[in-house]
């Protein structure tokens, strides 16, 4: 994926471990997941109803469908932050400088 900033840089993601994004789960969906990681992964993999490549296929699914992708941009520090449609929405900072490298750890 590529977003044009409004500031006019390029924000790529074509690959894992990008400084420049993170993944969010909302609050109201972890319990949910919580849930079912422990009933679909865990209590499938210790009766035995789940292999473990399943389980791990299983793990990014739910993961992949509970979590959104948040972008900053690495000129200006806006952020990029995906709403439950999977719509961009822009954040500006009040001060860029204090907002460098918010989404690494």
């Amino acid at each position: 994926m590529k977003i044009v900033c409004a500031c006019g840089a390029w924000i790529f993601d074509g690959t894992d471990r990008l400084p420049h994004k993170a993944h969010f789960i909302p609050d109201q969906a972890w319990d949910a997941l919580a849930e079912t990681l422990e009933a679909e992964v865990v209590d499938a993999l210790v009766d035995g109803t789940r292999s473990r490549e399943a389980a791990y296929m299983k793990v990014r699914t739910l993961l992949n469908a509970a979590s959104r992708s948040m972008y900053q941009c690495r000129s200006c520090r806006r952020l990029y932050v995906e709403d439950a449609l999977r719509q961009n929405r822009t954040f500006e900072p009040v001060d860029p400088q204090k907002s460098r490298g918010l989404l690494t750890r």
